[in-house]
């Protein structure tokens, strides 16, 4: 049975007078139980797939069926209906609220979807199955990004969907915390049979996918059963387990020594950039209201950068508020008059006052979210975002960075050479414009690849022993890294 079907979809964004085709006649079906990933270069259209499968915008043309449902014809409010009982999202950045627990972070989808039933049992059921159960009463600053990611996953699991979107769930964590969140939500699609669809650039989630379709220019140029090729190049391994990555382009292993490695010694181009990069974006899905920075302006920790507009979400905790007055009314009323089975009735209306308020907590630490503040001093170095825009869930807007500090990324190292590099390998850095070089070491390897001009990248970070001074940001560079 197909979860989600696309038929013939187009999304345009119109700027002015320009205009942006980000995907152009999508056909796509998610059966039950896939374990899919969407992958492509940067503007390839993934995250705008991902967001009309997930039916939080709707296609410029072409049509969007959710369990044979056509979203496409819904109005707003009717397309969170069918969010709510049928999708889970899990988001790049967590989206968790932070002055709640774990626990109760789980609990919020069944709170706002009107569910008044003791959540415990559930709550704590999905907290066992991503191994969280001992951390249920922690809130997420005194979580590892990984144990964060996991609480989000128990999260969008809460209200038993069909199906759950990923968006770049790996990308802020290390290879370890990657693969244990991976390896959880592999083990709940096996054991529930929930789908599972997800964007990403990252190895470690491709490597694990069943299905990969290849977007590129808003087009599906690929679809593979990618276990039946990673299984081939493997070999013939017929487990079900997460098989070693592979090169979806098999020309990849045409030859065996890798052009860019004479000898022990891997070379590659690089850039100067700087040691720490925040890329800010907002928690929450909503219409922009203020961008307070412009590119080149040195901003302070703790500086309001921008903010989402709040009316709705105002008007929805003026609601809640009104809850809580008239179950609180209710409890006093009870109290006054008594009845035969006053102290069970009590009971009852006490537990909608608690319910109500803790409504009202959720959605007042969702209007804090809606306010957006840098944690570093430093430069704005990106603004991608403008009033009136929508700002959705881990889509940076505003990259912030310190200056002060420089490393040596590489630009170009190939699939086929990142095996052989490790942290701790000694390097040497040639600068262009300080006609020199200098020694230092690898620090660094982001696993997650890109796609520059049809080929398959990888960045790795040197540290200089010493930062010569002149030193700037953009500056190119040759890197030889001793892989041996």
């Amino acid at each position: 049975m197909e979860v989600a079907k696309l038929t013939d979809v187009t999304r345009v964004y119109t700027i002015g007078e320009v205009e942006t085709h980000a995907l152009r006649g999508i056909d796509l079906s998610i059966g039950e139980g896939e374990f899919t990933t969407l992958v492509g270069p940067s503007g390839s259209g993934k995250t705008t797939l991902l967001q009309l499968i997930g039916c939080l915008d709707k296609p410029t043309s072409g049509k969007v069926f959710i369990n044979n449902e056509d979203a496409t014809s819904m109005n707003r409010n009717q397309r969170a209906d069918l969010r709510k009982g049928t999708i889970g999202f899990i988001f790049q950045f967590f989206a968790l609220v932070p002055t709640l627990t774990a626990y109760e972070n789980v609990e919020l989808p069944l709170l706002l979807i009107g569910k008044k039933n003791n959540h415990k049992a559930r709550v704590m059921e999905l907290l066992e199955a991503v191994g969280l159960m001992d951390w249920a009463n922690h809130r997420p600053d005194q979580l590892s990004g990984g144990q964060q990611q996991r609480v989000a996953v128990a999260r969008a699991l809460s209200t038993n969907p069909k199906m759950i979107l990923a968006d770049e769930p790996t990308a802020n964590l290390d290879t370890e915390n990657g693969e244990q969140v991976m390896d959880t939500m592999k083990k709940l699609n096996n054991d529930t049979g929930t789908t599972f669809v997800f964007a990403t650039h990252d190895p470690r989630v491709i490597k694990y996918a069943r299905r990969v379709v290849t977007l590129q220019d808003g087009l599906i140029v690929k679809d593979d059963q990618t276990l039946t090729l990673a299984l081939a190049a493997c070999g013939g391994a017929t487990t079900d387990e997460p098989v070693p990555t592979v090169a979806l382009d098999t020309s990849a292993a045409d030859s065996d020594v890798p052009a860019s490695v004479s000898g022990d010694i891997v070379i590659a181009s690089a850039e100067v950039r700087p040691v720490k990069t925040v890329n800010l974006s907002f928690a929450l899905l909503g219409m922009v209201r203020t961008v307070n920075v412009k590119v080149g302006d040195e901003i302070t920790e703790g500086k309001e950068i921008a903010t989402l507009d709040t009316t709705i979400l105002e008007a929805r905790i003026a609601e809640a508020e009104a809850s809580v007055v008239a179950a609180d009314t209710q409890v006093r009323y009870l109290q006054r008059v008594g009845v035969g089975n006053a102290y069970e009735q009590i009971d009852a209306a006490q537990a909608d006052v608690d319910r109500a308020q803790a409504v009202v907590d959720q959605l007042k630490a969702q209007l804090a979210q809606a306010t957006l503040t840098t944690p570093i001093s430093g430069t704005v170095i990106a603004v991608d975002v403008a009033p009136g825009e929508t700002a959705s869930p881990g889509r940076v807007i505003i990259i912030v960075a310190n200056l002060d500090q420089m490393r040596i990324e590489t630009t170009d190292l190939s699939e086929r050479d990142i095996p052989a590099v490790q942290t701790g390998q000694v390097a040497s850095v040639y600068i262009d414009a300080l006609d020199e070089t200098f020694d230092g070491q690898v620090v660094d390897i982001d696993r997650q690849s890109e796609t520059v001009g049809g080929d398959v990248t990888y960045k790795v970070a040197i540290e200089l022993d010493q930062q010569p001074a002149g030193l700037r940001w953009g500056m190119s560079a040759e890197v030889e890294i001793q892989t041996e």
